[in-house]
């Protein structure tokens, strides 16, 4: 599977992990499609993993971005040994990127599915005084 691709569980044979047998018994006891995506996972200080997860949520004023690019930046290395203490393990690593957005909330209304986005993904409320201020 490449980065970002969104693909439905499917029929594993006698090799594959326990995990994937677990998705796949899931998805036919509750006829449901899981998605998945690759990360750069940091499972522990200075142990980075690329792995797949699971797509997270999309939340009702939100969007999901299928990410073609990310960078990595002064803040990743820091995180990476644990030297600012911001970044917590496991966490998905990765910050500064850009994309596709694949779906949306229900009531987000000023981005489209197919718009290309660039973003850095820290949160913030977009309603308070900095913002609102242009600061």
């Amino acid at each position: 599977m490449e980065t970002g691709s969104i693909a439905k569980v499917r029929e594993y044979n006698t090799s594959c992990t326990l995990e994937g047998m677990i998705s796949v018994a899931l998805n036919k006891l509750v006829n449901i499609t899981l998605r998945f995506m690759k990360a750069l996972v940091l499972e522990k200080y200075n142990e980075l993993v690329y792995k797949e997860v699971p797509d997270p949520d999309t939340g009702d004023d939100e969007v999901l971005v299928k990410v073609k690019a990310c960078g990595i930046c002064g803040s990743d290395i820091h995180g990476m040994d644990g030297s600012t203490g911001r970044r917590i393990p496991p966490i998905i690593m990765g910050h500064e990127a850009s994309g596709v957005i694949v779906q949306k909330g229900s009531v987000v209304k000023d981005w489209q599915i197919g718009d290309r986005v660039t973003f850095d993904s820290t949160v913030y409320p977009l309603n308070d005084w900095y913002t609102l201020k242009g600061h």
